[in-house]
């Protein structure tokens, strides 16, 4: 027998509280650091300090209790997309699309770029091979940043086709099965970049936390985008809260910080690591879901073992 939803006592919905208090101490935490240990432009902290120790802490506590309250939890939302309107979803549905744009701008100015330093340099060496191009362009992280950018637009158009369908157009999504794996690939480039990227690019205490946030991001993209298509999703919702939620708090732990010192303090803020827009509205968005998925009917918490002898059984029925 499976431990997967056997616990009657735990509910889905107490994934959120955790998620709430455990994001805001953590938030606390980064936030004294910010001010008080990290050196502004590499990243290094200052001195050994026990909060830096109390943050990874705080941060495993909170990812273990989501991830076993959503998988020990009895009942959870049926894999269905709420019907209907629904204006505010719409809208982060929206804000995510743009962010996605501005990610894609971003990442393709900085692709053009070091392309145009490449080809000045090759200028003088006629016998540089495109082999060797591509290879400079992978070292240097320019050429998942290009990836990104290009997968960013493909993935803003999946979440502009989602906004429309909360906002009453007759757009069927579970058909966009194509499109709904876009944003995943858009994650996993952006995983890849993380480990091509220039050491003097990289803002060293954020690093970790990014990895983090994008590897669950990616399979809460993962996740979603069988619920949202309907393929194989019987099983996929204590993923979709746990994956999600922990991948939304790494990414506003990353991101308040960087807010409240731009408006606070901007003199700290670091040019090699700004704040990424699509990290603040992509976590809104899976907040955001996962509070509308609580008004959908409650099923049986089960495993794609249990899941596939289920659907055997209706076949064999019909």
């Amino acid at each position: 027998m499976s431990i997967k939803g056997s616990s009657k006592k735990l509910k889905i919905e107490k994934t959120l509280p955790v998620f709430a208090i455990f994001t805001t101490l953590a938030i606390a935490l980064r936030l004294w650091q910010t001010f008080t240990l990290i050196e502004p432009d590499t990243g290094f902290y200052k001195t050994n300090d026990v909060t830096v120790t109390v943050l990874y802490a705080v941060l495993a506590a909170a990812g273990l209790l989501i991830f076993f309250i959503s998988y020990l939890s009895k009942k959870v939302p049926q894999p269905t997309l709420p019907e209907g309107k629904n204006i505010g979803f719409g809208l982060i549905s929206v804000a995510v699309s743009l962010s996605l744009l501005v990610n894609a701008a971003t990442q393709l100015s900085s692709f053009s770029q070091a392309l145009k330093e490449v080809e000045t340099v090759n200028a003088f060496n006629i016998n540089v091979e495109t082999s060797q191009v591509v290879s400079n362009l992978m070292k240097n992280g320019s050429l998942p940043k290009g990836i990104e950018g290009l997968l960013a637009i493909v993935s803003a158009i999946y979440f502009l086709l989602f906004a429309l369908r909360f906002f009453g157009a007759k757009i069927n999504i579970e058909n966009r099965k194509i499109l709904a794996v876009a944003p995943v690939f858009w994650a996993t480039a952006r995983m890849i970049q993380r480990f091509t990227r220039t050491i003097s690019f990289i803002f060293v205490s954020d690093l970790l936390l990014e990895l983090f946030m994008i590897g669950f991001m990616m399979l809460f993209l993962l996740y979603f985008a069988q619920l949202a298509s309907k393929v194989n999703s019987r099983h996929v919702m204590s993923k979709v809260y746990s994956y999600g939620l922990i991948s939304a708090m790494f990414a506003l732990v990353i991101s308040v910080p960087k807010i409240v010192v731009a408006i606070v303090l901007p003199s700290l803020n670091s040019q090699s690591n700004p704040l990424e827009i699509c990290n603040v509205t992509m976590a809104a968005f899976i907040i955001v879901l996962c509070c509308v998925m609580l008004k959908v009917e409650k099923e049986d918490n089960i495993t794609l073992k249990e899941a596939e002898k289920l659907k055997e059984e209706i076949k064999t029925e019909e």
